[in-house]
């Protein structure tokens, strides 16, 4: 099951809303397109109901913009992303005037 529900002008403009089954590259104005869910829906869900999945950003499948066909989902194309540190930069923190500065990890082990 999946909350992804349509997808919408960043602008907005006025256009749409778009069939996200549908192939759209950008709106009919030149904007990106947003994607949007169903949210009232998705607070049905219980924080326990992600335990004991994947620990990959795949874990909150539900939640993105993936759609559903039935009872199957499509599968997702994943390159072991996700779960991936945010470490500590002092120095550069420091160096920036700033008091606590994260840099996301996202190379590969």
């Amino acid at each position: 099951m999946s909350f992804f529900s349509h997808l919408e002008c960043s602008v907005p403009c006025g256009a749409g809303p778009y069939d996200p089954r549908q192939i759209h590259h950008l709106c009919s104005c030149g904007a990106p397109l947003l994607a949007r869910y169903d949210l009232t829906a998705a607070r049905k869900l219980s924080k326990t109901s992600f335990a004991g999945r994947d620990g990959s950003m795949w874990r909150y499948a539900e939640l993105m913009p993936i759609m559903s066909r039935g009872a199957e989902r499509e599968s997702p194309v994943s390159l072991g992303e996700g779960w991936t540190p945010l470490i500590r930069t002092r120095r550069l923190g420091k160096a920036l005037g700033l008091d606590r500065l994260y840099v996301k990890d996202e190379s590969l082990n």
